[in-house]
Protein backbone atom coordinates (compact mmCIF):
# COMPACT_ATOMS: atom_id res chain seq x y z
CA UNK A 1 0.00 0.00 0.00
CA UNK A 2 1.20 3.61 -0.85
CA UNK A 3 0.65 6.31 1.44
CA UNK A 4 -1.92 8.93 0.83
CA UNK A 5 -1.11 12.77 0.90
CA UNK A 6 -2.53 12.86 4.16
CA UNK A 7 -0.68 9.74 5.62
CA UNK A 8 2.41 11.21 4.47
CA UNK A 9 1.23 14.11 6.47
CA UNK A 10 0.50 12.37 9.31
CA UNK A 11 3.95 10.95 10.06
CA UNK A 12 5.83 14.30 8.85
CA UNK A 13 3.79 15.93 11.72
CA UNK A 14 5.27 13.00 13.84
CA UNK A 15 8.34 12.88 12.77
CA UNK A 16 8.59 17.28 14.15
CA UNK A 17 6.20 17.17 17.18
CA UNK A 18 6.70 13.76 19.11
CA UNK A 19 8.32 15.74 21.92
CA UNK A 20 5.64 17.59 22.51
CA UNK A 21 3.00 15.05 21.71
CA UNK A 22 4.85 12.33 24.06
CA UNK A 23 5.14 15.13 27.02
CA UNK A 24 0.97 15.41 26.26
CA UNK A 25 0.71 11.60 26.27
CA UNK A 26 1.69 11.73 29.97
CA UNK A 27 0.06 15.02 31.30
CA UNK A 28 -1.90 18.26 30.92
CA UNK A 29 0.15 21.53 30.38
CA UNK A 30 -0.11 24.94 28.49
CA UNK A 31 1.78 26.79 26.51
CA UNK A 32 3.60 28.07 29.32
CA UNK A 33 4.89 25.19 30.85
CA UNK A 34 5.61 23.45 27.47
CA UNK A 35 7.71 26.06 26.32
CA UNK A 36 9.58 25.77 30.15
CA UNK A 37 9.70 22.05 29.99
CA UNK A 38 10.55 21.48 26.62
CA UNK A 39 12.91 24.51 26.08
CA UNK A 40 11.77 25.49 22.85
CA UNK A 41 9.87 28.92 21.63
CA UNK A 42 6.16 29.86 22.26
CA UNK A 43 5.80 30.04 18.41
CA UNK A 44 6.94 26.48 18.31
CA UNK A 45 4.89 25.27 20.73
CA UNK A 46 2.08 26.91 18.94
CA UNK A 47 2.71 25.46 15.54
CA UNK A 48 3.18 21.87 17.00
CA UNK A 49 0.05 22.69 19.40
CA UNK A 50 -2.19 23.76 16.01
CA UNK A 51 -0.66 20.92 14.04
CA UNK A 52 -1.49 17.99 16.40
CA UNK A 53 -4.90 19.13 17.26
CA UNK A 54 -5.75 19.71 13.60
CA UNK A 55 -4.96 15.83 13.46
CA UNK A 56 -6.83 15.07 16.49
CA UNK A 57 -3.75 13.43 18.63
CA UNK A 58 -5.00 16.19 21.14
CA UNK A 59 -7.58 17.56 22.97
CA UNK A 60 -8.24 20.34 25.93
CA UNK A 61 -8.83 19.92 29.34
CA UNK A 62 -9.63 22.76 31.47
CA UNK A 63 -8.00 25.25 29.61
CA UNK A 64 -4.80 22.70 29.03
CA UNK A 65 -3.98 20.39 26.46
CA UNK A 66 -3.19 16.59 26.87
CA UNK A 67 -3.24 14.11 23.97
CA UNK A 68 -6.39 12.48 22.94
CA UNK A 69 -6.90 8.20 23.31
CA UNK A 70 -6.02 8.37 19.45
CA UNK A 71 -2.99 10.46 20.32
CA UNK A 72 -1.54 8.75 23.12
CA UNK A 73 -1.87 5.15 20.78
CA UNK A 74 0.35 6.82 18.12
CA UNK A 75 3.15 8.43 20.51
CA UNK A 76 3.27 5.15 21.47
CA UNK A 77 3.30 3.60 18.07
CA UNK A 78 5.56 5.64 17.04
CA UNK A 79 8.33 5.05 19.87
CA UNK A 80 7.91 1.36 18.94
CA UNK A 81 8.48 2.21 15.16
CA UNK A 82 11.75 4.12 16.23
CA UNK A 83 12.88 1.48 18.29
CA UNK A 84 12.27 -0.82 15.84
CA UNK A 85 14.52 1.03 12.94
CA UNK A 86 17.33 0.97 15.86
CA UNK A 87 17.14 -2.40 16.69
CA UNK A 88 17.15 -3.59 13.05
CA UNK A 89 20.12 -0.80 12.31
CA UNK A 90 22.11 -2.20 15.47
CA UNK A 91 22.01 -5.59 14.13
CA UNK A 92 23.27 -4.47 10.50
CA UNK A 93 26.41 -6.20 10.96
CA UNK A 94 24.83 -9.30 11.80
CA UNK A 95 21.97 -9.20 9.28
CA UNK A 96 24.36 -8.12 6.29
CA UNK A 97 25.52 -11.70 6.25
CA UNK A 98 21.51 -13.22 5.23
CA UNK A 99 21.10 -13.31 1.66
CA UNK A 100 17.87 -10.61 0.81
CA UNK A 101 15.68 -13.91 -0.28
CA UNK A 102 16.09 -15.74 3.04
CA UNK A 103 13.51 -15.47 5.99
CA UNK A 104 13.98 -12.63 8.40
CA UNK A 105 11.59 -11.39 10.87
CA UNK A 106 11.91 -8.17 12.52
CA UNK A 107 10.47 -9.67 15.82
CA UNK A 108 14.02 -11.17 15.94
CA UNK A 109 15.91 -8.17 16.16
CA UNK A 110 13.48 -5.89 18.17
CA UNK A 111 14.78 -6.00 21.84
CA UNK A 112 17.27 -8.29 21.05
CA UNK A 113 21.13 -8.42 22.14
CA UNK A 114 23.41 -8.36 19.16
CA UNK A 115 26.83 -9.95 19.53
CA UNK A 116 29.75 -8.86 16.33
CA UNK A 117 32.45 -11.09 15.65
CA UNK A 118 35.24 -8.85 16.21
CA UNK A 119 38.47 -7.96 18.44
CA UNK A 120 38.87 -8.60 20.96
CA UNK A 121 36.90 -11.43 21.52
CA UNK A 122 35.82 -12.49 17.65
CA UNK A 123 34.52 -15.54 19.06
CA UNK A 124 32.05 -14.31 21.19
CA UNK A 125 29.02 -14.70 19.28
CA UNK A 126 29.57 -18.74 19.43
CA UNK A 127 30.69 -18.41 22.49
CA UNK A 128 27.00 -16.69 23.61
CA UNK A 129 25.78 -19.52 21.28
CA UNK A 130 27.42 -22.51 22.83
CA UNK A 131 26.14 -21.18 26.41
CA UNK A 132 22.64 -21.53 26.01
CA UNK A 133 23.08 -25.00 24.07
CA UNK A 134 24.73 -26.28 27.38
CA UNK A 135 23.16 -24.41 29.66
CA UNK A 136 19.36 -25.66 28.33
CA UNK A 137 17.20 -28.80 28.77
CA UNK A 138 16.47 -28.78 25.03
CA UNK A 139 17.74 -27.41 21.81
CA UNK A 140 16.78 -27.08 18.22
CA UNK A 141 19.28 -25.75 15.94
CA UNK A 142 20.11 -25.15 11.93
CA UNK A 143 23.82 -25.50 11.40
CA UNK A 144 24.91 -24.15 8.52
CA UNK A 145 28.67 -23.38 8.94
CA UNK A 146 31.41 -24.81 11.24
CA UNK A 147 32.56 -21.50 12.24
CA UNK A 148 34.43 -22.81 15.59
CA UNK A 149 34.66 -26.78 16.27
CA UNK A 150 34.95 -26.64 20.06
CA UNK A 151 31.77 -25.37 19.87
CA UNK A 152 30.18 -28.80 18.41
CA UNK A 153 32.17 -30.42 20.90
CA UNK A 154 30.98 -29.23 24.36
CA UNK A 155 27.25 -29.17 22.75
CA UNK A 156 28.10 -33.07 21.84
CA UNK A 157 29.38 -33.55 25.70
CA UNK A 158 26.52 -32.01 26.99
CA UNK A 159 24.31 -34.15 24.81
CA UNK A 160 26.78 -37.62 26.13
CA UNK A 161 26.42 -36.37 30.25
CA UNK A 162 22.31 -36.40 29.29
CA UNK A 163 21.85 -32.68 30.25
CA UNK A 164 20.74 -32.15 26.96
CA UNK A 165 18.32 -33.25 24.38
CA UNK A 166 19.01 -31.84 20.88
CA UNK A 167 17.62 -31.65 17.59
CA UNK A 168 19.70 -30.53 14.76
CA UNK A 169 19.11 -29.56 11.31
CA UNK A 170 22.84 -29.43 9.55
CA UNK A 171 23.98 -28.17 6.27
CA UNK A 172 25.62 -30.90 4.07
CA UNK A 173 29.33 -29.30 4.61
CA UNK A 174 28.25 -29.32 8.53
CA UNK A 175 27.56 -33.20 8.43
CA UNK A 176 31.05 -34.17 6.41
CA UNK A 177 32.24 -32.63 9.27
CA UNK A 178 30.39 -34.48 12.04
CA UNK A 179 31.12 -37.80 10.46
CA UNK A 180 34.49 -37.25 10.08
CA UNK A 181 35.25 -36.06 13.48
CA UNK A 182 32.58 -36.71 15.52
CA UNK A 183 30.78 -39.90 14.28
CA UNK A 184 31.44 -41.95 17.56
CA UNK A 185 29.63 -39.03 19.50
CA UNK A 186 26.50 -39.27 17.76
CA UNK A 187 26.38 -42.47 17.28
CA UNK A 188 26.37 -42.62 21.16
CA UNK A 189 24.30 -40.00 21.32
CA UNK A 190 21.91 -42.28 19.02
CA UNK A 191 21.97 -44.89 21.41
CA UNK A 192 20.83 -42.67 24.01
CA UNK A 193 18.01 -40.72 22.05
CA UNK A 194 18.93 -37.25 22.90
CA UNK A 195 20.10 -36.36 19.40
CA UNK A 196 18.97 -36.25 16.17
CA UNK A 197 20.82 -34.79 13.43
CA UNK A 198 19.03 -34.02 10.01
CA UNK A 199 20.65 -33.00 6.59
CA UNK A 200 19.51 -30.15 4.45
CA UNK A 201 20.73 -29.04 0.83
CA UNK A 202 21.51 -25.45 1.79
CA UNK A 203 21.05 -23.17 5.18
CA UNK A 204 20.83 -19.86 4.86
CA UNK A 205 22.25 -18.99 8.86
CA UNK A 206 22.66 -20.76 11.74
CA UNK A 207 19.59 -20.71 14.24
CA UNK A 208 18.29 -22.37 17.42
CA UNK A 209 16.14 -22.39 20.25
CA UNK A 210 17.33 -23.15 23.98
CA UNK A 211 14.70 -24.22 26.12
CA UNK A 212 15.45 -24.57 29.31
CA UNK A 213 14.10 -23.28 33.20
CA UNK A 214 11.07 -22.31 31.75
CA UNK A 215 12.19 -19.77 29.54
CA UNK A 216 13.28 -19.94 25.97
CA UNK A 217 15.89 -17.99 23.69
CA UNK A 218 16.25 -17.71 20.28
CA UNK A 219 19.14 -16.72 18.33
CA UNK A 220 20.11 -16.12 14.63
CA UNK A 221 24.44 -16.53 13.29
CA UNK A 222 24.97 -15.12 10.54
CA UNK A 223 28.58 -15.64 8.09
CA UNK A 224 30.77 -14.09 5.23
CA UNK A 225 30.76 -15.01 1.77
CA UNK A 226 33.91 -17.01 2.99
CA UNK A 227 32.57 -18.42 5.81
CA UNK A 228 33.57 -16.22 8.33
CA UNK A 229 31.64 -15.36 11.22
CA UNK A 230 29.84 -12.40 11.18
CA UNK A 231 27.76 -12.48 14.40
CA UNK A 232 24.52 -13.46 16.24
CA UNK A 233 21.21 -11.53 17.43
CA UNK A 234 20.05 -13.45 20.49
CA UNK A 235 16.29 -12.69 21.76
CA UNK A 236 14.01 -14.33 24.43
CA UNK A 237 10.37 -12.29 23.95
CA UNK A 238 7.92 -14.80 22.85
CA UNK A 239 7.81 -13.18 19.59
CA UNK A 240 10.88 -14.03 18.04
CA UNK A 241 11.11 -17.50 19.66
CA UNK A 242 7.96 -18.83 17.80
CA UNK A 243 9.07 -16.60 14.52
CA UNK A 244 12.61 -18.76 15.06
CA UNK A 245 10.64 -22.22 15.58
CA UNK A 246 8.65 -21.66 12.39
CA UNK A 247 11.65 -21.16 10.53
CA UNK A 248 13.45 -24.59 11.71
CA UNK A 249 10.60 -26.39 12.00
CA UNK A 250 10.07 -25.74 8.14
CA UNK A 251 13.70 -26.82 7.44
CA UNK A 252 12.96 -29.58 9.87
CA UNK A 253 10.24 -30.55 7.39
CA UNK A 254 12.30 -31.57 3.67
CA UNK A 255 15.59 -32.31 5.61
CA UNK A 256 16.41 -36.43 5.63
CA UNK A 257 18.29 -37.83 9.05
CA UNK A 258 21.98 -38.14 9.09
CA UNK A 259 23.07 -41.18 7.42
CA UNK A 260 25.38 -43.80 10.02
CA UNK A 261 29.28 -43.52 9.07
CA UNK A 262 30.03 -46.06 6.39
CA UNK A 263 31.97 -48.90 8.31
Amino acid sequence: MTATDPEKDVVDVLARRIEVLDYLADSAAGKERLVADLSVSRSTVNRALRELEGLGFLTRVDGEYTASTTGRLVARQYREFVAGLEDSCDAQAVLAGVDPSAEMSPAMVRGATVYLAEPPTPFRPIQRITELATDADEFLGLSASVAVPESIDDIADAVLRGDLRAEFVVADRVAQHLRANRADAIEAANRRETLSVYVADDLPYGLGIAYGDGDAHAFVVTYGEDGDLRGAVVNDSPEAVEWAEGVYRRYRATATELPPPAD
